[in-house]
């Protein structure tokens, strides 16, 4: 019989997922479903409990082939330029959703209480982080546009919400510890980012309007 989540467990897990979500929403569902069907039953106790207990509604294979097919074009998009712009103000509103709809499922099996919960602390921390992405991904294409930096960039952003899923996944207070110092971070560079955005547009202004000399 499958084992569920315990309200503090799905409540960690839905916070790491969560800002995982606010990264790269297809990719993390990816993950999820694939940790959630590749646990075998016989396997380590440590990931059983987590594991394990992903629900089915996420644990399929209707969501392990249709989010692999949106993860793969999202992690390719992202990275080139001029087309990453317009797919960046589309997900600025899909990723907060995608966070809360895992973070519910995660927390469902626990009641209905608890699902919702679990969906506010999925969205709650997918949209700082997913905003502090666009901000960075608007603002380094605006001071930096070339196509280098953008790949690095959005490997970086890979990278970061890999780690969250498996820390998810093997130790969801890891995961929530990551996830909370990840929203930080990305309402700090949110800031940064416009103000120096409005610095840059105060020197073309200023630049713009001085008299030929």
């Amino acid at each position: 019989m499958e084992a569920r989540l315990s309200p503090l467990t799905a409540s960690l897990m839905a916070i790491g997922v969560g800002s995982a979500a606010g990264l790269r929403p297809y990719f993390t569902a990816f993950m999820l479903a694939a940790f959630g069907m590749a646990v075998p039953a016989y396997g380590p106790e440590f990931l059983q409990s987590t594991a394990g207990s992903i629900p089915e509604t996420i644990a399929n294979p209707w969501v392990l082939g249709i989010s692999g097919a949106l993860a793969f074009a999202d992690l390719v998009i992202d990275k080139i330029l001029g087309i990453n712009l317009p797919m960046e103000a589309i997900n600025q509103f899909l990723r907060p959703i995608l966070g809360a709809l895992l973070g519910a499922q995660l927390g469902a099996e626990a009641g209905p209480t608890m699902a919702v919960v679990t969906a506010l602390l999925g969205g709650g921390a997918a949209a700082p982080v997913s905003i502090g992405k666009g901000a960075v991904t608007a603002g380094m294409t605006a001071i930096l546009p070339e196509p280098i930096s953008q790949v690095l960039r959005s490997l970086g952003e890979d990278a970061a919400a890999l780690v969250l899923v498996v820390a998810a996944v093997m130790a969801p207070l890891l995961a929530a510890l990551l996830g909370i110092v990840l929203v930080v971070a990305a309402v700090f560079l949110f800031l940064m980012i416009q103000r120096a955005l409005r610095s840059l547009s105060k020197t073309h202004t200023a630049r713009a309007s001085s008299p030929l000399r």
